[in-house]
């Protein structure tokens, strides 16, 4: 009888130390505001991304998980995802609303320097930049790209389907 409970305790304590040991992530909540006036911003869409790593030596990420949701009238927005997968990584988050900069967990735009510190916490407020006379709709569309999931259509492409036309714009200036 002894050696049944020591079994069941041994099993319960083994699936204990698995499920500690892996990625877990949880549904990720948010405020998105205006970064000048501390507003709300209604209608951005907000794409969150999981992917895994593979290969040995030269790697690459493919997609495990994608989610898209816009945030409401309050600015506020909710992913629901459970993630439980020890090769998931950190899920890479994008915000985007038209006449704002984009927004992303990894780099900043205009000059694509490495965000630092971008943690994920319950309830972040995430500030929108607006968009700036001096900046080109080119490179912002290249700088939203580099996030879109490959041979995926997504709600963020069509979000900014509106610059596509600037920057089209841009362009024929450049060769004039």
């Amino acid at each position: 009888m002894k050696k049944k409970g020591i079994l069941a305790a041994s099993v319960i304590l083994l699936i204990a130390l698995i499920i500690y040991s892996q990625k877990i992530y949880f549904p990720i909540e948010g405020t998105v505001i205006d970064a000048e006036t501390g507003k709300p911003i209604e209608g951005a869409v907000v794409l969150a991304e999981w992917t895994i790593t593979k290969g040995i030596g030269l790697t690459a990420t493919e997609p495990y998980m994608i989610i898209e949701t816009f945030t409401d009238k309050n600015g506020k927005f909710k992913i629901n995802a459970y993630v439980l997968n020890p090769f998931v990584n950190e899920p890479d988050l994008i915000i985007y609303k038209a006449g704002f900069v984009c927004w992303s967990n990894n780099f900043i735009f205009p000059n694509f320097h490495e965000r630092k510190n971008s943690t994920w916490e319950t309830n972040k407020k995430y500030a929108l930049e607006k968009f700036k006379r001096e900046y080109s709709h080119a490179e912002h569309i290249s700088f939203m790209n580099h996030f879109i999931p490959p041979l995926t259509k997504t709600a963020f492409e069509d979000a900014y389907d509106w610059e596509v036309i600037l920057r089209q714009k841009e362009l024929e200036k450049r060769n004039e």
